[in-house]
């Protein structure tokens, strides 16, 4: 594995990977879910992985970068989902990513942001379109919105 991103949940670590997974890169989402023994196959000239746990067990790779969001939002949409994180969580997720370049969430969805993780990660030329469109397309931002966008290019209001 080239790099790993250590993430929390609801940081965006899905939509990041998704942007990741392009041209000579690829980025696994949550390989260590399972609970098993990940050993990723070279799957891309650059590959990688965001997980949310690999933070607990300290797994590593030669590039090490952190994904995370402001606390109390990572709360409040978990709380819709599930109960998860205590302080603790947080705290072992800060003290094992001090140290790395980190990628804040409430950035993710502006392109110059996205140009440079991709320099940072990639280092092959930016994909500036791809990225405006992911940008444009973030179901997590504003489904609703995206919803009605779609109802209108079909006619449907």
């Amino acid at each position: 594995m080239d790099y790993l991103i250590y993430s929390l949940p609801r940081c965006g670590s899905a939509w990041l990977a998704n942007f990741l997974t392009y041209d000579v890169s690829f980025c696994y989402h949550e390989p260590l879910a399972d609970g098993t023994q990940f050993k990723p196959a070279k799957v891309m000239p650059i590959t990688g992985a965001i997980d949310t746990s690999a933070y607990r067990t300290c797994v590593r790779a030669p590039r090490m970068f952190a994904l995370t969001r402001n606390y109390d939002d990572i709360q409040d949409s978990l709380h819709r989902l599930t109960p998860f994180h205590s302080t603790e969580d947080f705290d072992l997720f800060e003290s094992q990513t001090k140290d790395l370049i980190t990628f804040h969430y409430e950035n993710l969805f502006t392109v110059e942001y996205l140009s440079v993780i991709w320099k940072l990660i990639v280092g092959t030329p930016f994909p500036r379109h791809r990225a405006e469109l992911l940008v444009e397309m973030n179901v997590q931002r504003d489904l609703d919105a995206l919803v009605r966008r779609v109802g209108r290019a079909h006619g449907v209001t």
